[in-house]
């Protein structure tokens, strides 16, 4: 008697067979959906697609024409997690709106433009550490989020951010930049994925997760420094750890 798993497992096995006998067959997954992709976009899309199938983990089978519109491109996504198919279409949302944020035409059904007014008080908890907060926000909503470099901004006061994607990835960004200027965002998560997103496009460009990190540094050997503030009062203890520490590595 199979449990649970085993039958997912059987499952998934006996699908990902049919797929490969038969293109039109259902894509092995649980969790699926379908992107159609706007005709401007579909260059830059899958420029990434091998990098954002890797990285979230999900399958993505593009599709050239529907019967509603044959020059249509649709992605095709499939998963076994929630989490994984959520990560693919923000990733695939993300650099579809890039090109949309450039795009002088009218955009096409399903894709908006909204500006919000970021109070003066509010407009370094938005951007965040280099950018970590409003990068955060585009990789987990897929709206492309631009606000005018500090360089470039003519006079102090309020800013205006422009937000540009899907309808509900536009949505879901104004509800996490009204988090942020509410002060209930996590800024370290979001420094976190940033070190992430770095290590892992370091790792696809064949880096090891070094990159262009290590070549911060004048000697190539070194990946990471650190600075280290020591109490005056136990310098000696806090050293010793320290050279044990580097010891045992």
């Amino acid at each position: 008697m199979l449990n649970s798993e085993e039958v997912d497992r059987k499952r998934a096995r006996v699908e990902a067979g049919a797929s490969a006998t038969n293109p039109t067959a259902t894509l092995p997954g649980r969790y699926q959906e379908a992107i159609v992709c706007p005709q401007m976009s579909v260059k830059k899309v899958m420029q990434h697609l091998a990098e954002i199938q890797a990285q979230s983990r999900c399958v993505v089978h593009v599709v050239n024409g529907t019967n509603q519109d044959p020059s249509a491109v649709v992605l095709k996504l499939a998963t076994n997690t929630q989490a994984c198919l959520d990560d693919c279409r923000n990733r695939i949302h993300e650099y579809i709106s890039a090109v949309l944020s450039t795009y002088k035409g009218e955009l096409p059904e399903g894709y908006e433009r909204r500006t919000l007014t970021i109070p003066e008080s509010s407009v370094g908890s938005v951007v965040g550490p280099r950018g970590a907060v409003i990068r955060a926000i585009q990789r987990d909503s897929g709206a492309k989020l631009d606000i005018a470099p500090r360089l470039e901004r003519t006079t102090g006061g309020d800013q205006e951010l422009a937000l540009v994607g899907g309808r509900d990835q536009v949505a879901a960004a104004v509800w996490m930049v009204h988090d942020v200027m509410e002060g209930h965002y996590n800024v370290d998560a979001a420094l976190l994925q940033q070190e992430q997103d770095r290590r892992s496009k370091s790792i696809s460009m064949g880096g090891q997760g070094r990159g262009v990190y290590a070549g911060r540094h004048g000697d190539p050997n070194i990946q990471e420094k650190r600075v280290i503030y020591v109490p005056v009062e136990h310098p000696l203890q806090l050293l010793v750890a320290t050279v044990r520490e580097v010891l045992e590595r």
